[in-house]
C-alpha cells in the first residue's frame, strides 16, 4: 500500500513522497481500513491519538468508575437499611414481659416505676448479635419491670461520651432522669443481663 503524507501547516495531501508544499514538513498519515488514512472521524479521534480522544476516554473511564461506585454504595445501603429496620423491631411476646425496643430519650421515664438498661451495640459486633438473638429468643422471659434499649454504637457519639462507653457491648444501666447508675460490658445471655440489674 503506498503511504500517504500530509502537511502539518495546510493540510495538504500527497502520496508516495514526503515532499513539502507550502515550506512545512509533511507526516505520514496513518492508514485505517475504512478510509485508507484519508483523515475518516475515527482515523481523526483514535489513530492520530489527539489530545481530545485521549480526554473522551478519561471522562468515560471516570463515569464508568463512578457508576460502579454508587451501584455498589447502593446494595450497601440497601442490605443496611433492611438489617437496621429488622434490628429496630419491637418484639413483645408475653404483655406481662418487659421489653426490648430501640432507644428513644422519652423512654427513659420508665425508670421511674422500672429499670432501664441501655445496650450499646454494633451490627459488625459478634458478641453484641449473640445477645441481641439472646434476648429476641427469650423475650417472655424479660422481667416485668426491665425495659431494654437498643443503642446504636456506631452513630450515638453524644450518649456514648455521655456513659464514657468506649467498646460496642456495653450495657448502661440509667434513672428515670438519664443518670448512669450501673455499667458493665460482656452479658453474653439475656439471664446474665438481669443478674447484673440494681
Amino acid at each position: 500500500m503506498e503511504k500517504k503524507y500530509k502537511c502539518e501547516k495546510c493540510g495538504s495531501k500527497s502520496n508516495g513522497v514526503a515532499s513539502t508544499c507550502c515550506g512545512a514538513e509533511r507526516k505520514e498519515m496513518n492508514s485505517c481500513n475504512s478510509c485508507g488514512g484519508e483523515g475518516c472521524m475515527m482515523c481523526n479521534m483514535f489513530m492520530n491519538g489527539s489530545k481530545m480522544t485521549k480526554i473522551i476516554i478519561a471522562i468515560i473511564v471516570i463515569v464508568l468508575i463512578v457508576l460502579a461506585f454508587k451501584s455498589l454504595n447502593k446494595n450497601s445501603n440497601i442490605e443496611n437499611t433492611s438489617q437496621n429496620t429488622i434490628n429496630s423491631e419491637i418484639v413483645e411476646v408475653n404483655p406481662n414481659a418487659g421489653s426490648y425496643e430501640s432507644y428513644a430519650p422519652e423512654k427513659l421515664a420508665f425508670a421511674e416505676t422500672g429499670n432501664v438498661v441501655l445496650f450499646f451495640k454494633a451490627s459488625w459486633c459478634p458478641t453484641c448479635r449473640a445477645l441481641d438473638k439472646n434476648i429476641k429468643e427469650n423475650l417472655s422471659a424479660i422481667p416485668t419491670d426491665l425495659k431494654i434499649l437498643e443503642v446504636d454504637y456506631d452513630n450515638s457519639q453524644e450518649l456514648k461520651q455521655k456513659y464514657g462507653v468506649t467498646t460496642q457491648h456495653t450495657l448502661v444501666q440509667v434513672d428515670k432522669d438519664g443518670n448512669m447508675i450501673s455499667k458493665w460490658s460482656g452479658s453474653p445471655t439475656l439471664l446474665s443481663l438481669v443478674a447484673q440489674v440494681k
